[in-house]
């Protein structure tokens, strides 16, 4: 339990300490991740403790995600959306149609694999 303490604190504390050094707080942030997971994880923490930080990690992952999209479904304005419902399908189309073109027209252009 001190282990995921300590990358909780890592991840959240680096944030307002970059931004008091004058810094980028999401960086730092990132660069403790990836430090986390690149070198602590293997060398730090025992293998229960590291399954046991990795599970930590994705719920809370999982719970903030899920905060921020319930946030901004409260910000959406219901009037303002029903009033651009046509450009909305229209952004829908030409995504689905761009999506559609990457995923079937991408691998004929592939080389086919030498024998």
């Amino acid at each position: 339990m001190v282990e995921i303490t300590l990358t909780t604190i890592a991840a959240y504390g680096s944030f307002p300490a970059a931004c008091k050094l004058g810094c980028s707080g999401v960086i730092s942030t990132v660069a403790a991740g990836l430090i986390y997971g690149n070198y602590g994880a293997q060398t730090g923490m025992s293998p229960s403790t590291r399954v046991a930080s990795e599970i930590f990690w994705e719920c809370a992952g999982f719970a903030l995600n899920s905060l921020i999209f319930l946030l901004m479904g409260l910000e959406i304005q219901l009037n303002t959306l029903w009033t651009s419902w046509p450009m909305i399908v229209i952004a829908y189309l030409a995504i689905t149609f761009a999506r559609g073109l990457v995923v079937f027209g991408t691998p004929g252009l592939r080389r086919p694999a030498q024998r």
